[in-house]
């Protein structure tokens, strides 16, 4: 399921320093039909690149298994997510000279909700995407599904307009070859705009939850920079956001116009994250992170206070699983994703239940602590009842009267 990684899969350098080993999971994004099924195990250990400074998993995992009938994350399930898409598609649209012919490629297109926005004059939508016959039924008729990884083959002469890859970047075994073969499909006038975590704003936001089977890469611009190079594409574009735990867009192209002045502002503010010591503080805040949110469960259940979870997430998974919470301190799990019902957590198998079936508890413990503000609204009646939530990252906080 899982090989050791020898080369940085970004400049191939064999110069590769451990930096982070949180131990052994059960595949972050699988959930169990029942608790005895079971759910492969494999390392979740960072090396840091010496040569171009990339941060990467030490092992590299099968992507058929990690994004196979099992994965069951859905874009279109949270209103935060959908208001975040769709906001990138309005912009987009005023910026650039989009018309109802050209071909737009969002790569990683999930459930569809992305190309959704797009006005159906637009004929030429297509979405690639492995897990696709899993959401095909989300997608309206005039968007193409291509329910495969991403190939420039698929595309034969055709050129995009605009391409797109949300949340992908970071899954690849080779990046600089994905990138090649980007550029190959792009219009010489065309944009690509990729937005994935930014590896800073995790360490910021003490975001270990980003770190599972899945993402094999936390970059830093300093990588897409070298890569685009390689490849001849320009940074046309930067800007962050915090989505999923702090997220970099990156906008490129091949026109002219690169923003050199703002690119080489960021790529100085990230020279410290090509040292082991920059490090230090945020291993250290992990351990009291788990410690501290622990204690506070335990002490919830000695005092005889009810505690359920909200939603049942990939990164929530990790969460679990390294501070070993089970059903013991959280009773059970309320999700929105119907493919999750009646299932389990892996590892610390909490069962799932439909949010619309929770009937009564004391707490909430929020595992998508990303999508606090979405959080917050859906449950304004559960707190004005006296009820609280509870955020584990990025610090440990209540909300509640």
């Amino acid at each position: 399921m899982f090989e050791k990684v020898t080369n940085c899969r970004v400049c191939q350098s064999q110069i590769l320093e451990k930096l982070l080993d949180l131990g052994n999971f059960h595949l972050s994004g699988t959930f169990p039909t029942s608790k005895n099924q079971v759910i492969e195990k494999g390392p979740l250990s960072l090396l840091l690149c010496g040569d171009c400074g990339l941060v990467q998993l030490a092992h590299q995992y099968d992507m058929e298994k990690l994004f196979g009938d099992n994965y069951g994350y859905r874009s279109g399930l949270n209103s935060q997510m959908v208001g975040h898409l769709n906001d990138f598609v309005d912009e987009v649209l005023k910026k650039e000279e989009l018309t109802p012919e050209d071909l737009i490629v969002d790569i990683g297109s999930n459930d569809g909700t992305l190309l959704s926005r797009f006005p159906t004059s637009f004929k030429s939508l297509v979405g690639v995407d492995p897990t696709g016959p899993k959401f095909k039924k989300y997608y309206p008729k005039h968007i193409k599904l291509i329910p495969e990884f991403f190939s420039a083959g698929k595309f034969g002469e055709e050129k995009a307009k605009l391409i797109t890859s949300f949340s992908m970047f970071y899954d690849l075994a080779d990046p600089l070859n994905f990138m090649k073969e980007v550029s190959e499909i792009l219009d010489d006038d065309g944009i690509w705009v990729m937005e994935q975590s930014y590896l800073p704003l995790m360490i910021k936001n003490n975001a270990y939850d980003c770190i599972c089977h899945e993402h094999q890469e936390y970059y830093c611009l300093s990588q897409i920079k070298y890569m685009a190079f390689k490849v001849g594409l320009n940074i046309l574009d930067v800007s962050f956001n915090n989505t999923n735990g702090g997220s970099i867009r990156v906008s490129l192209g091949k026109r002219n116009g690169e923003k050199k002045d703002l690119v080489n502002s960021i790529l100085n503010k990230e020279k410290r994250f090509r040292y082991i010591s920059t490090y230090r503080f945020f291993i250290n805040n992990l351990k009291n992170n788990k410690k501290n949110l622990v204690n506070l469960l335990s002490h919830l259940k000695n005092k005889g206070k009810k505690v359920v979870g909200l939603g049942a997430s990939t990164k929530g998974n990790i969460t679990l699983q390294y501070c070993g919470i089970d059903e013991s301190l959280l009773s059970r799990i309320f999700e929105v994703n119907e493919y999750k019902f009646n299932r389990f957590t892996p590892g610390t198998n909490i069962p799932i239940s439909a949010e619309k079936d929770f009937d009564s508890a004391d707490y909430k413990l929020v595992l998508p602590w990303h999508l606090k503000e979405s959080f917050i609204e859906s449950e304004k009646d559960f707190l004005k009842k006296g009820g609280k939530l509870i955020f584990p990252l990025p610090h440990l906080e209540i909300i509640g009267h």
